[in-house]
């Protein structure tokens, strides 16, 4: 059977597979120029006729660039959809029937203009045989020169998104007719059936409903409603000799030999390590310094639904702890506060870690919740601040900007600091228009995003355009990896390296979500849930699959988080315990959190080197350190930060 390997390539053959169209075309005057195929768009949330009313609006996504009938769209364009009948199944209405029309859409521009599109066709969304979690992700294509380096592959060209549809395979050996549908049993389409020539969803022993992503084949009017077309499933012949894309040529990359899940936990290169099973280490030095004094106080009854970013820590040097927090003060806002208008207010301290004493302070706005500060190779830090980002190291000594043209969507790095991956949000709508669209579809719409790729020094490599529904990448120094998700709750992780090609380093199975993050040194961190008995449990890979360290998880542990140095010697797994079990996704308090334990392992081996538990753990992602020496460990604990010694066996 024929494959497709894009939506563009879906559309095209669409384009000569959709019978009658261009023969319409011809016999209602239109010129040829101005239609070049049908509009491939997909709907934007789960549509069910019990749930609208006639006058409501309905938002469809355009899949791929289309221009017809004096209207430019994009990718990623929105088209409003009105609906013009709604009826429900019952007992009095055996038949549910959903009209919709569509008569405005963004040409070209934020606002939306008249148009005048039918619905020719609907096919169901199915799931790739393997699917990036759902979500699109960059790929590492295009290729840069670093100033004195070698060819790099990085995280550009956003790929299209690739067909999760049915077309593609049902494409290849039928006709798609006007009033066709694919993938949906029980469900019929009349073209230009229902009130101003909307067209008519049937169902006859169930309600209408359409899952999210079902994809709309839209064709205009003046296509639509000419007289062979009127009929649904009128025989008419395909064209002769119409040209079907073909796929690339290139083969397949293999992948390597599959296990069936992360391999084995193998002594003495890697460690089974127990939860809490190792009390915490006796005798243990620890200095404390509080913080109230200097505006620190975390807000414990605040409702979270994940830790939140209110405070960070980094190492400027040894003996040089960063310290950013939000002192919840008062935000002075001007009287037309832009995308960009400061919503917090971080104090930033630098404490001597010996004595605790303050050696400098600063004030940054932040226009948004996200992360604060980065930890950077060379006892140096990356800080959002403002509409910025800056590396500051030594005595907060600020080392390089760039200003960033929009607000910051996602910020990777790679372990070794060599490479930046940074998405900035750039609105598509209008203010308008985006709140109606975040009421109707219950969350904030699509965005467009600009990525920057940037180098340790902020300069920037290369760039390209995506959209806000990209997947943050996961980024080694050796490449990018990516989570693919399989049936029956089963995953993948493949590894795109710098040099190209595809390799796999991991297969496992999961009952939740898979949370997948690299550190320093180079190394991955992966979150599961057992699929015998639903329990969290972590492991700590190489870059190339093989296991560090397997850790398992409580009842009441609800959230871990690893972190390294760039010296490679240890790195730190952080867990939080709650007084009662919390589920995935609940509400929780910052009151809830009982204790915290941190554990720092070797690198080589994932043995345990030491332990520490400290209770009134802070509700914030990190708020944990390992000093470049690897010789401390900082942690938040209530109002104060804790240092600890870390054991003398750690080092090289």
């Amino acid at each position: 059977m024929k494959a497709f390997r894009s939506m563009a390539e879906i559309v095209l053959a669409a384009v000569a597979v959709l019978v009658g169209l261009s023969e319409c075309a011809a016999a209602s005057g239109t010129p040829t120029e101005t239609y070049r195929g049908p509009l491939v768009a997909e709907l934007m949330a789960y549509l069910q006729v019990r749930h609208v009313q006639p006058g409501a609006s309905v938002y469809v996504r355009v899949v791929t660039d289309w221009n017809g009938s004096g209207c430019t769209l994009r990718h990623g364009s929105v088209i409003e959809a009105k609906v013009k009948e709604a009826v429900a199944h019952s007992k009095t209405n055996a038949e549910s029937d959903l009209a919709l029309a569509f008569p405005k859409a963004q040409c070209g521009g934020k606002e939306l203009s008249e148009v005048n599109l039918v619905l020719a066709a609907v096919v169901a969304s199915v799931d790739e045989k393997d699917n990036p979690s759902s979500l699109p992700e960059p790929a590492l294509r295009d290729s840069f020169m670093p100033a004195g380096g070698s060819p790099v592959d990085t995280i550009i060209n956003m790929r299209a998104r690739q067909s999760t549809s049915a077309v593609a395979a049902w494409t290849a050996h039928h006709d798609l007719k006007l009033g066709d549908v694919v993938g949906i049993n029980g469900l019929t389409l009349h073209v230009g059936a229902g009130p101003e020539r909307s067209t008519v969803l049937s169902e006859a022993k169930h309600d209408v409903a359409l899952e999210r992503n079902t994809e709309f084949l839209l064709v205009p009017a003046s296509v639509a409603f000419v007289p062979r077309a009127m009929a649904p499933h009128a025989e008419q012949p395909a064209e002769e000799g119409a040209a079907v894309p073909k796929t690339s040529d290139a083969a397949p990359v293999a992948d390597l030999p599959p296990p069936t899940e992360f391999e084995p936990c193998q002594p003495p290169n890697c460690t089974e390590d127990l939860a809490v099973a190792i009390k915490q280490d006796a005798g243990v030095r620890a200095k404390s310094f509080e913080l109230r004094s200097l505006g620190y106080s975390p807000r414990l009854q605040r409702e979270l639904e994940v830790f939140d970013d209110d405070a960070s820590l980094a190492w400027l040097s040894s003996q040089e702890l960063l310290l950013a927090f939000n002192p919840h003060r008062l935000i002075s806002r001007s009287d037309h506060p832009g995308e960009s208008a400061p919503v917090r207010m971080i104090k930033a301290v630098v404490l001597d870690a010996a004595t605790g004493k303050v050696e400098k302070t600063a004030y940054w706005d932040l226009s948004d919740f996200g992360p604060i500060l980065w930890q950077l190779s060379g006892n140096r830090a990356l800080v959002h601040v403002g509409d910025e980002l800056r590396i500051y190291s030594a005595g907060l000594t600020l080392e390089s900007r760039i200003p960033l043209p929009g607000r910051l969507a996602f910020l990777r790095i790679s372990p070794n600091g060599e490479m930046m991956t940074v998405a900035i949000l750039k609105e598509r709508h209008t203010v308008e228009l985006h709140n109606q669209m975040r009421d109707s579809l219950g969350h904030d719409p699509e965005e467009d995003v600009s990525i920057l790729i940037l180098d340790k020094d902020l300069k920037t490599l290369t760039q390209a355009a995506s959209t806000s529904e990209m997947m943050p990448p996961t980024l080694l120094n050796e490449g990018q990896v990516r989570l693919l998700a399989k049936p029956n709750q089963k995953y993948r992780l493949a590894m795109l390296p710098w040099s190209g090609g595809q390799q796999t380093i991991a297969r496992f199975s999961s009952t939740c979500v898979p949370h997948v993050s690299s550190f320093a040194p180079d190394l991955l961190f992966v979150r599961t849930c057992n699929k015998a008995n639903g329990a969290a449990e972590f492991q700590i890979l190489r870059a190339d699959g093989s296991l560090v360290l397997r850790g398992h998880s409580d009842s009441g542990d609800i959230g871990q988080e690893a972190a390294g140095t760039g010296r490679g010697a240890q790195f730190a797994v952080k867990v939080v315990h709650a007084s009662t079990a919390i589920l995935n996704g609940s509400i929780f308090h910052g009151s809830d959190l009982d204790w915290e334990e941190v554990r720092v392992y070797l690198v080589k081996d994932g043995k345990r080197v030491s332990t520490w538990r400290v209770n009134s753990p802070s509700p914030t992602s990190g708020g944990y350190a390992l000093s470049p020496d690897e010789a401390q460990l900082a942690v938040f604990s209530g109002t104060s930060i804790r240092l600890f010694t870390v054991a003398a066996q750690g080092a090289k």
